[in-house]
């Protein structure tokens, strides 16, 4: 339940999209914010050497860098403390001592009235990194009040408190859709940088939108009404509500989630086993009840085949563009502009192992709603053998061509196997 998810759910599904904006001028896509804050949070660990739980101050007016480091403490696993800008220097100095933060970030306006802050530039780590895992109870932002009757205290607000106000916008005050805009005129340490995040978080299918939804633990708990709606495969079982709507089984959309594998931020080196059910080789139909079968079986694996193969071609120009960026003079890559370019690029290499599913003896057009206690057994004992067979070849040890990103290994009647 980290809250920076938020965020890197946005990068994945609307990376293009713009994040930020100097006011009508956007400077930051979600992609673009999305490999900032990992960088930044693998600064904070590495060359700050700051643990999970440690404190970060924020002395700084409203600007882009502010989303950023607030983004990056949180993927990192730490508590951020920002601070109202127009606080006295010795206000700043009691909040520093009394949260113990480990370090403060300064936008340069502010330097002087805390001369022991260093500036957000100097946070941009080279590499990025995996989030944290936080507990939901772990503190996300403490919060200081204004003092008005004393001196300031600080509100412990937990990643569970804050994803809880983000649903509770959604609820009760308005809906958002991607596109739409938040001013920010009051300081972002407060309120109104509360009011920030359901806009960073604006696949199971919407039954009246038709838009996929992937149910993900990372962006929260998941029971047993998630579990059944990725499952609920019309018209044999009904829609299972999730929030308030219908889903039925994310099938109907795409029976090949392994994009949202592929396209995860950060990318990282993956060995990925997929399991399909329907084959891509069979024999000639000799009755309209086989020509269906068929081409049910056909129509699936084809989008299984399409898929891998886009996928295929997209990392491969991601290691295109990684090699290219190498070859440029090391002053023309320290640019804003090419360090955004070059951001498309990666090395990672990703193994996916392709298991399908032998066929069943007697099976038909609706062998995807066989739920008999043979044919779930003879599935999980074929699962098994295929796996271990896989496990036992290992071909993923292999040598490969380093410009090559997605390799796959199959086991089939396809293949011969």
């Amino acid at each position: 339940m980290n809250l920076v998810h938020l965020l890197l759910r946005s990068a994945r599904w609307l990376p293009d999209r713009p994040a930020l904006a100097l006011g009508k001028k956007p400077v930051r896509t979600y992609r673009e914010m999305a490999s900032r804050v990992s960088r930044i949070s693998s600064a904070l660990r590495s060359r700050f050497g700051l643990h999970p739980a440690e404190r970060v101050a924020l002395a700084m007016k409203n600007c882009v860098e502010f989303y950023e480091i607030l983004f990056a403490c949180w993927h990192a696993g730490l508590t951020a403390v920002p601070m109202n800008a127009k606080l006295h220097p010795k206000e700043f100095a009691y909040i520093l001592e009394d949260s113990g933060a480990k370090l403060c970030f300064v936008s340069p306006d502010l330097a002087s009235a805390v001369p022991s802050g260093i500036a957000p530039k100097e946070a941009m780590g080279d590499t990025e990194a995996a989030p944290a895992d936080v507990d939901p109870n772990d503190v996300a932002w403490l919060f200081y009040t204004s003092g008005t009757t004393g001196v300031p205290k600080g509100a412990m607000l937990t990643h569970r408190n804050m994803l809880f106000q983000t649903h509770a916008y959604f609820a009760d005050i308005d809906k958002l859709n991607p596109g739409d805009t938040a001013l920010h005129p009051a300081p972002l340490s407060h309120g109104s940088g509360l009011y920030g995040l359901p806009h960073f978080a604006v696949g199971a299918v919407n039954v009246k939108s038709g838009e996929l939804r992937y149910f993900d633990s990372r962006e929260g708990a998941l029971g047993l009404d998630e579990v059944m709606a990725s499952g609920a495969l019309p018209p044999g079982f009904p829609a299972i509500r999730v929030d308030g709507e219908a889903y039925w089984d994310g099938g109907l959309y795409s029976n090949t989630p392994l994009e949202a594998v592929l396209d995860d931020s950060p990318r990282r080196d993956s060995l990925i086993f997929g399991v399909n059910v329907w084959q891509p080789t069979g024999h000639e139909p000799e009755s309209l009840w086989q020509v269906m079968g068929r081409e049910k079986d056909i129509r699936y694996a084809s989008r299984d085949d399409s898929n891998i193969a886009r996928q295929k071609q997209i990392h491969r120009l991601r290691h295109v563009i990684r090699e290219l960026s190498k070859k440029l003079p090391a002053q023309t890559q320290a640019t804003p502009e090419c360090r955004g370019l070059a951001s498309w690029g990666c090395g990672t290499t990703m193994h996916v192992v392709r298991l399908l599913a032998p066929a069943l003896d007697g099976e038909d057009y609706l062998k995807d709603l066989d739920f008999s206690a043979s044919g779930i057994e003879f599935r999980c004992e074929a699962g098994f053998t295929d796996a271990r067979s896989m496990i036992e070849r290992a071909p993923w040890e292999q040598p490969i061509d380093p410009m090559e990103g997605v390799i796959v290994h199959e086991l089939s009647a396809r293949k011969g196997d």
